[in-house]
């Protein structure tokens, strides 16, 4: 299922930062957003399958219909927003139907 996010979003960038995927363990991947002005590093605590299930949820998928962008647009203009907007201390981003946010 992640397959579709991996392609979406490996080497994908967005103006301010950039996206990375990378290998762990279970089969899954890692998702990091890295901001180009300063290299910092946001790695998500949610597993990529998990990602995926979120920016598929009916939520999101409703949020950017109202909007009038897909998905993985919204979900990237979330990321941004909170990469952009994260204190110094927070090195982690988490989406779940409980919290978006840094961590």
């Amino acid at each position: 299922m992640a397959m579709g996010l991996l392609h979406e979003l490996d080497g994908r960038e967005d103006g301010d930062g950039r996206y990375e995927i990378e290998p762990r363990q279970g089969g899954d991947y890692t998702l990091t957003y890295v901001l180009n002005r300063d290299g910092k590093r946001f790695q998500f605590v949610n597993p990529l399958r998990d990602l995926e299930k979120w920016v598929r949820s009916s939520g999101n998928v409703a949020g950017a219909k109202d909007v009038g962008v897909s998905p993985i647009s919204m979900f990237m203009v979330y990321v941004n927003e909170i990469a952009l907007t994260a204190p110094d201390e927070a090195t982690g981003l988490e989406f779940s139907a409980e919290r978006v946010g840094w961590v």
